[in-house]
């Protein structure tokens, strides 16, 4: 009997680590995929205005311009649930990250060329943070239990704050140039990719 009983404590031991494993590893994907897209998006923010400040255009055309960022993240978010259904949600979200690591190297473009050009790019930044967020986010809800959500939703959007503020007294105190700070934010996002070495398990958080 007292072999019996050690053998399931033992075993109990055991699949409560299983547990924990399971837990930090799933945590860890929607933590990378949900909290990487937040502060992307910020930094996005950040550069765009900050190169449309450079732009030799009048307020109204800065303007103009920057309407067409939220167009895009708009129009592309109504689009989302259309394509999406057509892929298998971890392929979708991969190029949904490919996809925006290749709309924050277009500012390098809006940095050189002509204010008529920063229109285009600036509705393709604003398209491919739309086209993907909505998935993302019910990645993020399906991914985890009604009386976890708010609290992992807490630490997540905490995490991508501090993140983003680091990141910011970085530039500070560094005096990091544009450029360099977009070519940050390409790294930032293709860190997302990580995720798919993570992949929740069928258990939800």
């Amino acid at each position: 009997m007292l072999v019996l009983q050690h053998i399931r404590i033992k075993l109990k031991a055991k699949a409560n680590l299983q547990k924990i494993s399971i837990f930090k590893r799933d945590f860890l994907a929607i933590f990378v995929v949900v909290a990487n897209t937040f502060v992307w998006y910020t930094l996005i923010y950040i550069f765009m205005s900050d190169i449309i400040n450079s732009l030799d255009v009048t307020s109204i055309e800065a303007l103009e311009i920057s309407a067409f960022f939220y167009v895009g993240i708009a129009f592309s978010a109504i689009l989302n649930p259309i394509i999406a259904r057509r892929f298998i949600r971890g392929f979708f979200l991969l190029s949904w990250i490919v996809l925006g690591t290749c709309a924050s190297a277009t500012l390098f473009i809006f940095e050189i060329y002509m204010p008529i050009s920063a229109f285009l790019i600036s509705l393709f930044l604003g398209f491919s943070i739309g086209i993907g967020l909505p998935s993302s986010l019910a990645y993020f809800a399906d991914n985890t239990n009604v009386e976890n959500r708010g609290k992992l939703g807490g630490i997540i959007w905490a995490a991508a704050g501090i993140v983003t503020l680091l990141i910011s007294l970085l530039f500070y105190f560094f005096n990091i140039n544009i450029l360099t700070g977009i070519l940050i934010l390409v790294v930032l996002r293709i860190s997302g990719v990580l995720f798919f070495f993570l992949k929740p398990s069928k258990n939800t958080l």
